[in-house]
């Protein structure tokens, strides 16, 4: 599920990357942009696992029927949940969102032009993700995979057509995401087909209701940790905008290089899950503890070669992204300072990891709770009013650090009630 995570991020780097060279004003309005993405993706991934989990636990059980109606039901939950979201395409609703966030004139017209196709593309990219859900809970992880890096040739290849072959600027960027989807999901039906399957069909049954909460059970602490980056990147934008488009596009900048620098963790935490799921139900305690130890030591050997290349060349890792000399400083800067937030994050991921494979998920979400809201918005608001930009910039290493801190408290109290011996 990691590849897919990369691929289905792939969009919007790609995006940003020839959005940036559009200049500072269209590369602030698709960070202005991007909470709306972030929040699709997140509603749609909570269904997502909840489909997989409940679907699984049906075919083990031997109730195929059930597992199918799982898909079904999800369905329903996917449009109901991607309603709201398709609002936003509302001249009147999406201006006034980003206006309330401080954005004005040229700024909020390029962000509107932008989130306008891209929330069109969101029902497209759930049902992607339904088609998915079915084919994982069979096992097959590798064709959403490949639809997926189709999807993303095709939306490499029309972003510079349309943004600059055919001059429709930002404009163009969303349409090519949303045809990069559109042909994911046909492809994605297709191999469907040829396996005897199909895509749900619109046929309501009264238990879906019970399917839903079923979903809800498994997914829910999934969906508030993911729910929680794009809601506090948007606290974060707002405070951004009073420091002008520039400032917007460094921190645009940064968010998609940081992404992809924590893809790695984000394996490592994957990994984590399953390894704890086996051990704990085996009874190999010990090797749980020792597992901790081997993510830690992964988890450093990724992140220290990452964070010294941010520090030394946050210029060159900057380079992609030709946005203009002052966008280009200023997200040298922000890199440098997010740079440092790479030697604690490792702390997060293996809380969650850990969490997840003694099915104890809540334990997550203090962490998620404590980096996001009690620290890097309060933070940011704060250190902007001392220190300016710089004052952003590096409140989110700060909040990393004592997010890692809450981590740690917590890993500790998982660990705490398992036996030190093994079981017999």
């Amino acid at each position: 599920m990691l590849d897919m995570y990369i691929f289905q991020n792939l969009y919007e780097f790609v995006d940003t990357m020839f959005i940036s060279w559009l200049g500072p004003v269209p590369l602030a309005a698709q960070g202005l942009s991007l909470p709306l993405f972030y929040v699709a993706l997140s509603l749609s991934k909570a269904v997502q696992y909840g489909l997989i989990g409940l679907a699984g636990s049906h075919r083990g059980a031997g109730n195929h029927d059930r597992a199918e109606d799982v898909l079904q039901a999800g369905q329903y939950l996917m449009v109901l949940l991607m309603l709201p979201l398709l609002i936003v395409a509302v001249p009147a609703v999406g201006r006034g969102l980003f206006a309330f966030m401080g954005a004005a004139g040229g700024l909020v017209d390029q962000a509107y032009i932008y989130s306008f196709w891209l929330v069109l593309s969101f029902p497209i990219m759930a049902y992607f993700m339904l088609g998915e859900a079915m084919l994982v809970s069979r096992g097959d992880t590798q064709t959403p995979m490949k639809t997926m890096i189709g999807g993303n040739i095709v939306n490499l290849v029309l972003d510079p057509v349309l943004m600059f072959g055919f001059d429709m600027g930002i404009a163009g960027a969303a349409i090519a995401t949303l045809i990069g989807w559109s042909l994911a999901v046909l492809i994605l039906i297709r191999h469907l087909r040829r396996q005897g399957l199909a895509m749900p069909t619109w046929q309501w049954k009264s238990h879906y209701r019970a399917e839903w909460a079923g979903m809800a059970h498994l997914s829910v602490y999934i969906f508030i940790s993911q729910i929680s980056s794009p809601l506090a990147l948007a606290l974060v934008n707002s405070i951004l905008v009073d420091f002008g488009a520039a400032a917007v596009g460094a921190w645009t900048i940064m968010s998609r290089l940081e992404l992809f620098s924590f893809m790695p963790l984000f394996g490592v935490g994957s990994a984590l899950i399953a390894f704890i799921s086996f051990n704990t139900a085996a009874g190999l305690y010990h090797r749980i503890r020792h597992g901790l130890l081997v993510a830690v030591g992964v988890s450093a050997a990724f992140v220290l070669p990452i964070m010294a290349f941010f520090i030394l060349w946050p210029d060159i890792a900057a380079w992609p992204f030709q946005a203009g000399g002052d966008v280009r400083l200023l997200a040298a800067g922000a890199i440098q300072a997010a740079a440092w937030a790479h030697i604690v994050c490792p702390a997060e991921l293996i809380l969650f990891g850990l969490a997840q494979g003694l099915k104890k998920p809540a334990y997550y979400l203090p962490a998620v709770i404590v980096r996001l809201f009690v620290l890097r918005y309060p933070l940011a608001y704060a250190l902007a009013g001392f220190y300016g930009l710089a004052g952003v910039f590096w409140s989110q290493p700060l909040a990393n650090l004592g997010t890692a801190v809450v981590s740690a408290a917590l890993i500790a109290v998982l660990l705490r009630p398992l036996p030190h011996a093994d079981a017999v």
